[in-house]
């Protein structure tokens, strides 16, 4: 299984809801919607402040 790139102490439920909005963070981030990447960044990092992933994005 792969590392978990934020806090691994958090719930596996909540590290799931931050795994699955950044899929489709990314996928936003193909289409070109920047406006809505900052919204889904914002939000998984308002979930999971240490999620580096979305800092990098």
């Amino acid at each position: 299984m792969a590392t978990y790139p934020g806090n691994a102490s958090l719930s596996s439920a909540v590290k799931d809801r931050v795994l699955t909005t950044f899929q489709q963070t990314l996928e936003i981030y193909k289409q070109g919607r920047a406006a809505e990447v900052v919204e889904g960044c914002t939000l998984i990092l308002r979930m999971d402040p240490m999620f580096d992933p979305a800092k990098k994005l």
